[in-house]
């Protein structure tokens, strides 16, 4: 189950059996950390933005070291209230209303909306507990950061009567606010031969800003827990352009022991298409993560991704019985692109109505109008279920499959 960090606290999820509290009022520690969020949050109102700041999302050097304490100062509260679950199952919803009647209290205000300073809203605070991980606490703080909603997020596992923290994740100490984890998106899925071997899957999204560009950096990353919380062993780092209208137009999808990200991303092979939709399907194992179909929805589509791929990962795609030949063109094919002025996908042939192969020509073009290979590519590519496989690749057309459809970026239905 996927979620998205950016809600209300009303639709935390939750639940489990009720009664349990969050730290008492008296608590000195917790009273104390609290003081502190308060004199933090002081500092940061009090920061005032240069016009060219707010253009860039520059963050000013003071308001760096206090958004870093308090996103620390946050996690110690949110850690304080973890410790004092003690023998019966969490419940993630009264906890996170307690800590937050604790923080009004002390005139501190968790506001979702209506925040009108640059520097240190508190957005979002409270707990979770993932679907089908009962030993699982999810603590997440947001906070701002000029235009950014900046996420953190800690996860927490029963250890016997107790809970101990082992995943932390945050982004501290940038210079732009481009370094934000903006509108974190999180899942923890596990693998299907080891349940107990939990992994959390994280997007977010840059903030733009002043900036009117639709193109934004999508991150993607597949954490697992070490030993060091703070320092999560990787499974997957994965960043890419995205044309997004807004922060949010983006899907990512989990259950089970899989997750897909769909966005649309640049079309690399064909300079006048504007994008493409891109696709990510990965499975969690124990040993990893694994790519799964699809890696495209159109044929076209997948040419631009396959040829984008290095061997290790492209001939898992290939079809061809001479994948020594295949792997030269698509070395050859690497290269000339990198250096190409132009490139344009001539057409995406279907061959024959109803058929499940296509022939895609491609040329490539240098500065000057040079082709960069001495005649067009074709590429023969055919379709397996929600799979597309290269099944030849050679610089005259095969026969077999005439016309020349342009390649339409028209996606089918959901």
């Amino acid at each position: 189950m996927l979620r998205k960090l950016s809600v209300l606290l009303t639709l935390l999820a939750c639940c489990g059996p009720a009664g349990l509290t969050a730290p008492a009022p008296d608590n000195p520690q917790t009273n104390s950390r609290i003081s502190a969020i308060n004199e933090t949050l002081k500092g940061l109102k009090a920061i005032k933005l240069p016009g060219e700041q707010r253009r860039w999302g520059a963050v000013p050097g003071d308001a760096r070291t206090l958004l870093t304490e308090l996103k620390h100062e946050l996690r110690d509260v949110l850690s304080d209230a973890v410790a004092s679950q003690r023998g019966a199952s969490a419940d993630p919803k009264g906890m996170s209303a307690n800590l937050l009647k604790e923080l009004h209290r002390s005139g501190i205000d968790v506001k979702p909306q209506d925040c009108h300073q640059a520097y240190g809203c508190i957005v979002q605070l409270g707990f979770q507990q993932p679907s089908g991980f009962p030993d699982l606490l999810v603590a997440t703080s947001i906070v701002t950061a000029y235009c950014a909603h900046d996420a953190s997020l800690y996860i927490f596992e029963r250890k016997g009567a107790q809970y101990e923290l082992a995943l932390s994740l945050e982004s501290d100490n940038y210079a732009q606010t481009s370094g934000a984890q903006n509108q974190l998106r999180y899942a923890v899925l596990s693998p299907a031969e080891a349940s107990s071997r939990w992994s959390v899957v994280t997007t977010y999204v840059e903030a733009a800003c002043a900036s009117s560009s639709v193109w934004r950096t999508i991150r993607l990353q597949v954490l697992r827990p070490s030993g060091i919380p703070d320092r999560p062993e990787v499974q997957l780092s994965q960043m890419d352009e995205a044309k997004l209208p807004d922060e949010n137009g983006y899907s990512m999808l989990a259950g089970g022991d899989t997750f897909t990200l769909t966005y649309n991303g640049p079309m690399l092979l064909d300079s006048g298409i504007d994008s493409r939709k891109h696709v990510s399907k990965y499975r969690i194992t124990e040993s990893g993560v694994t790519r799964m179909p699809p890696v495209a929805l159109l044929p076209q589509d997948f040419v631009d991704e396959w040829i984008q791929l290095p061997w290790s990962q492209a001939s898992v795609w290939n079809k061809s019985a001479d994948a020594a030949r295949i792997q030269q063109w698509h070395d050859r094919i690497r290269t000339a692109k990198s250096a190409a002025g132009y490139s344009k996908l001539d057409f995406a042939q279907q061959c024959g109505e109803g058929a499940n192969n296509w022939q895609v020509a491609l040329a490539i073009t240098l500065a000057g109008g040079i082709k960069s290979l001495s005649d067009d590519v074709y590429f023969s590519v055919s379709k397996e279920d929600d799979s597309y496989f290269v099944t030849d690749i050679r610089s005259v057309r095969a026969r077999g499959c005439p016309g020349e459809t342009a390649p339409v970026e028209s996606y089918p239905a959901n």
